[in-house]
C-alpha cells in the first residue's frame, strides 16, 4: 500500500483557520437570517407602548374617575392655598392634580377602600422648600418593616405618577415614601431666605440629590429622633471657618466629592434598613 505523506504542521493550522472561518460565517448567516426585520414583529412589538392607555388610561371607567379627580382638585387646590399661603408651588406645572398630572387616579381611595394606608406629610428641605409627600403603608405586618424613598424623574414628574408602585411595594410589606422634589408638583418652588433661589429651577440638580437626603432623613425620623433639616454644605463649618469649594473640568467632581464630606455615593441607598410603621 502506498504510504501517504502527512502535511505539514503549518498547512494543517492553514486549514483548520479557514474550517473555522467558513463555519463562523454560515453561522452569522444562520443568525442574520433568524433577526432580519419583521414587519408584523415591530409592529406587534411597537404596539406595547399603547396597551396602558388602550387597557387602562382610556377606558370609560378611568376617565370617569379622573374627571371626579378634576373636580375634588377645584376644591382641595383653593383650600390649600387658604390654610397655608406661605407654600408657593403655584407656579408648578404639575401644581394642579389634574389630567395628565393626576397619575393613576386608581389609587386615590387606596386608603378608603381598605387597602391600607396613605399619609399626607410635609417636610421642610435644607433650603427651607416646604416639600409634600404620603406615605404608604398596610395595615397589618410587623411593627418595623424595610423602607423604601422614591424621588421623582426630572421635567415635571409629580409623586402621584409613582403611587401604583407605591401601593404595589406597600402591599408586599414595605414602608414607602413617595414625594414631590423642590419645584414639581406641590412641593415648593422657591426656599427661604438667603437660599430663595438655591434649587431653581428643578433640573439644577440639587432638589434631587440633596432632597432625596433630605427624604431619608425625615422618613427615618421619629418622635425620640425628630426630623431636623441639614444645613446646606456651604454653611457646614471646618475648625470655625467657612469653607466654599470650586472646581474646574475633571477637578469640579472632587470639589463636590470634598463638599459632600469626602464621600462619592453613586448607588441607591439600601432598602433593607427598618423603618416604623407610620399610622
Amino acid at each position: 500500500m502506498p504510504r501517504i505523506p502527512s502535511l505539514p504542521s503549518t498547512a494543517v493550522r492553514r486549514f483548520r483557520g479557514w474550517v473555522l472561518i467558513a463555519t463562523g460565517a454560515a453561522i452569522l448567516a444562520a443568525a442574520s437570517s433568524a433577526y432580519a426585520f419583521d414587519a408584523a414583529q415591530e409592529a406587534q412589538n411597537f404596539s406595547k407602548i399603547t396597551e396602558r392607555e388602550r387597557y387602562i388610561t382610556a377606558t370609560p371607567e378611568f376617565q370617569t374617575e379622573l374627571q371626579k379627580q378634576n373636580v375634588r382638585d377645584a376644591v382641595q387646590y383653593p383650600k390649600i392655598i387658604a390654610n397655608d399661603p406661605a407654600r408657593n408651588f403655584a407656579a408648578n406645572i404639575c401644581a394642579h392634580r389634574t389630567n395628565e398630572c393626576a397619575g393613576d387616579v386608581r389609587f386615590y381611595d387606596w386608603q378608603k377602600k381598605g387597602y391600607g394606608l396613605m399619609h399626607p406629610v410635609l417636610f421642610t428641605a435644607r433650603d427651607g422648600a416646604t416639600l409634600s409627600g404620603t406615605v404608604w403603608a398596610t395595615r397589618s405586618g410587623p411593627a418595623t418593616r424595610p423602607g423604601i424613598v422614591i424621588t421623582t424623574g426630572s421635567v415635571q414628574a409629580p409623586e402621584t405618577l409613582y403611587w401604583g408602585l407605591a401601593a404595589t411595594l406597600a402591599k408586599h410589606g414595605y414602608v414607602v415614601l413617595t414625594y414631590d422634589v423642590q419645584g414639581q408638583g406641590r412641593s415648593d418652588t422657591f426656599g427661604a431666605g438667603p437660599d430663595r433661589q438655591e434649587g431653581v429651577p428643578a433640573q439644577a440638580g440639587q432638589p434631587f440629590y440633596d432632597g432625596t437626603e433630605d427624604a431619608l432623613n425625615f422618613f427615618f425620623s421619629n418622635p425620640k429622633s425628630p426630623y431636623v433639616p441639614q444645613k446646606r454644605r456651604e454653611e457646614q463649618r471646618v475648625a470655625g471657618e467657612l469653607i466654599r469649594l470650586a472646581g474646574h473640568a475633571a477637578t469640579a467632581g472632587d470639589a463636590a466629592k470634598a463638599a459632600a464630606g469626602g464621600q462619592w455615593n453613586t448607588t441607591p441607598p439600601p432598602t433593607t434598613k427598618e423603618a416604623p410603621l407610620v399610622g
